[in-house]
């Protein structure tokens, strides 16, 4: 099975839609804290709500990963000011043995559910 990466385009729609549930939000991070180490990795930042959230924590580095074209530079522009951040247009399968900080902790919060990859058999 092979994915398409040139065809990756996520348009953000029930992103558009969770940017207004700060609570449940804060809740995840609340549920997460205890098991944040020092370098964080977000897989599937989206325009970065929830990297906002994990600065927070004051961790030591955060790497955020946004494979889709079109979110990733909404990430960009949302996180550009905010030091010790890695920003990364691309897959974690394929960058994770060349990252520049090597995670102690990775997410995934609301990616899952909303794949849509396109897949060449």
């Amino acid at each position: 099975m092979k994915i398409d990466r040139n065809q990756t385009q996520y348009f953000g729609r029930d992103l558009e839609a969770m940017f207004f549930a700060n609570n449940y939000h804060l809740w995840i991070l609340e549920k997460f804290r205890p098991f944040l180490g020092k370098h964080l990795l977000e897989v599937g930042a989206g325009t970065g709500d929830f990297s906002e959230l994990l600065l927070q924590a004051q961790p030591e580095s955060l790497t955020v990963i946004e494979p889709s074209k079109n979110m990733f530079p909404l990430l960009e522009d949302n996180l550009k000011h905010h030091p010790h951040t890695e920003r990364l247009n691309a897959f974690f399968g394929d960058i994770y043995q060349s990252l520049s900080t090597q995670p102690d902790t990775i997410i995934y919060v609301n990616v899952l559910e909303h794949q849509d990859l396109r897949i060449d058999k």
